[in-house]
């Protein structure tokens, strides 16, 4: 029995599904049961079970990990250090994506968050800058606005039916009332002897 990751061809392997059958083809037609598609449209692959992976093989794939994790943490650590560098000269010399994550990290150390040793430093670097700080009370003030103006209008929306739900209620109750006088008027004309 082996295993499959079956999944249309113009997807990631995320929205896939994993199938336990003898082979290639009679996966594919256990992902197409009740599916529309054909065979040509679905992409079918073999994944190798951990527990056939050798002693050998599951330590190369945590070397591999590991020299990943170490690539990213390096990788992370010179952009952190290029951007401590250019914040020196002030945060006028950062580009929109520098300031972004600049201010990500700041918001994560404000937030308590669990952050990396560089990423603490470089953020109490950037709060020590005037001039960032200005520009994150700034920020924050507009995505406030912004946020406002959104629930504004949605309130306007809703205010606006209310009304209009209103001015007919009105205009119901005003019809109503002018034939309630109607009928009483005519009514007492007939007790008083009015009428033909």
């Amino acid at each position: 029995m082996n295993k499959f990751l079956v999944k249309w061809k113009n997807e990631s392997d995320g929205n896939g599904i994993r199938i336990n059958c003898s082979d290639a083809c009679e996966a594919k037609r256990i992902f197409l049961k009740g599916k529309q598609g054909n065979e040509d449209e679905v992409e079918v692959i073999l994944i190798k079970d951990e527990s056939s992976l050798t002693e050998e093989d599951k330590r190369q794939q945590e070397e591999q990990k590991k020299q990943k994790q170490l690539e990213v943490k390096l990788a992370k650590q010179r952009v952190y250090e290029d951007i401590s560098g250019k914040l020196q000269d002030g945060p006028q010399n950062l580009n929109l994506q520098e300031l972004n994550l600049l201010s990500a990290v700041v918001k994560s150390l404000v937030a308590d968050e669990e952050l990396e040793e560089i990423e603490r430093k470089l953020a109490w670097k950037a709060l020590k800058d005037p001039a960032f700080v200005n520009y994150i009370q700034v920020k924050q003030s507009s995505q406030s606005l912004i946020q406002q103006n959104s629930l504004l209008e949605k309130l306007g929306v809703q205010l606006s039916k209310i009304s209009s739900n209103s001015s007919s209620i009105k205009t119901t109750n005003l019809v109503s009332g002018m034939l309630a006088a109607r009928y009483l008027g005519e009514e007492m004309a007939d007790d008083f002897g009015g009428g033909d």
